[in-house]
């Protein structure tokens, strides 16, 4: 019987990430925490000497730094359905280390204040070692007021980070490359319960994927709303936000990709208030996505949501919540996807330092357009311990279950996934 496209890439995708890796893979399964037998890439290094500098920079008030390292593991790495092995004889479960260090300093001028942060991260496997990556981000970005109403950014950031396995439908771990530049500006006005606030921004995004074009989005959002604030702590309000984005290095030759979009959200937004905080928010609107040259790709859709907050005492914290919400795919059988989700994530606090939180969710993803008669169901499960060990140290453990089941048999999944991790703050 010959495979699907799908299955064939999917092995052709596993096949070329795991060529490279499997001579040392025997030796690599010996070590328990990868990240200490070598440190390797000199941003590794220059992380390890950021960390030994903050204390010096952390009397500076507008100075932080923090570090971290989480360990996880999952038994079904790839997210791969149960009738699909990793080629290769490779093993369906792998151990991960994660080692970060982040930096950032504010220093505030009158009105304004200049916000720098960078990050470095770097995972490693025990057994695919070819997955290993260095990456991070780094930003600059000004932050401005002028007069009683205008406030604004403008800055520059930039990322290097891992595309997650399910990313578009692939098992092939790949790195992405993004540089966005940002030109933001509000005009907010309002008097004791009532305010309305509109702004502007513009966005340069330029990412790059290996396996997929380089591609650069500019984009521009213009958002406004009013709103007030009854007696009875009833908080009303209504926003519009209109986005329209570009691509101009990509071409028309896909058959089913654009060059351009626009999209417009409205929304109508109602929140409870009380002296402890929101009690709980709704809202409800229209979204509605269009594309130039294939209008056959256009979509629009019912969204909202409503959260309810828990949290009633010191003890117990947390939300419910049920939503739609729609958005984008670019697969040659459907071009967006509408999510219905609902979920609770309460957590509780079993002393002073040690916190227990849950998460139960479950969404239903309809993929429609072009066809498609693709409708997929994701359970999840999880739950965290969280320990204040020290003032500066915070410890964390957990376990967290996700099934993906499907009405095409390609996309069923299930993942374990446990995880084991130290955070400090400088």
């Amino acid at each position: 019987m010959s495979k699907s496209p799908s299955e064939w890439r999917q092995r052709r995708l596993l096949q070329a990430a795991m060529k490279h890796g499997s001579r040392r893979n025997l030796l690599k399964q010996r070590s328990i925490f990868p990240f200490y037998r070598r440190l390797g890439p000199p941003t590794v290094m220059l992380a390890l000497s950021l960390l030994i500098a903050a204390p010096a920079f952390a009397q500076n008030k507008g100075f932080n730094a923090s570090t971290f390292l989480n360990t996880q593991y999952s038994d079904n790495l790839f997210l791969l359905p149960g009738g699909l092995q990793p080629p290769d004889n490779g093993p369906r479960s792998d151990l991960s280390t994660l080692f970060g260090v982040n930096l950032g300093l504010r220093l505030p001028f009158g009105r304004q204040a200049l916000d720098v942060g960078a990050e470095i991260l770097h995972e490693r496997y025990n057994h695919y070692g070819q997955l290993d990556y260095t990456g991070g981000a780094a930003h600059v970005n000004l932050d401005f007021g002028f007069g009683s109403a205008w406030t604004g950014k403008t800055g520059y950031s930039y990322a290097r980070r891992a595309v997650s396995f399910a990313y578009n439908t692939t098992d092939q771990r790949n790195l992405y490359r993004m540089g966005s530049l940002v030109a933001d500006a509000y005009f907010r006005r309002g008097k004791p319960g009532l305010q309305s606030q509109f702004g502007f921004s513009r966005r340069t995004l330029s990412y790059t994927l290996p396996i997929y074009d380089s591609a650069k989005v500019i984009t521009y959002a213009y958002n406004g709303g009013i709103g007030w604030l009854t007696l009875t702590g009833l908080r009303f309000g209504l926003q519009d936000t209109y986005t329209r984005g570009d691509y101009p290095n990509r071409t028309l030759g896909s058959g089913f990709l654009d060059t351009a979009y626009t999209n417009n959200d409205l929304r109508v937004m109602l929140q409870r208030q009380t002296r402890a905080g929101t009690k709980w928010e709704a809202s409800i609107g229209y979204s509605q996505q269009k594309y130039p040259h294939f209008g056959g790709n256009n979509f629009s859709a019912l969204v909202g949501n409503i959260r309810y907050y828990i949290g009633r005492n010191q003890r117990l914290g947390g939300e419910i919540y049920l939503s739609r919400s729609i958005y984008p795919v670019q697969t040659q059988a459907s071009n967006f996807v509408v999510a219905d989700s609902v979920g609770i994530s309460p957590s509780y606090a079993l002393t002073a330092k040690i916190d227990l939180v849950f998460n139960l969710g479950y969404t239903r993803l309809n993929y429609q357009g072009r066809g498609s008669q693709r409708q997929d169901r994701l359970a999840q499960i999880g739950v965290t311990l969280q320990w204040q060990v020290a003032k500066n140290w915070r410890v964390n453990t957990g376990y967290n279950r996700q099934r993906r089941s499907s009405n095409l048999a390609r996309f069923n999944y299930h993942d374990n996934l446990f995880s084991a991790g130290i955070n400090y703050l400088f």
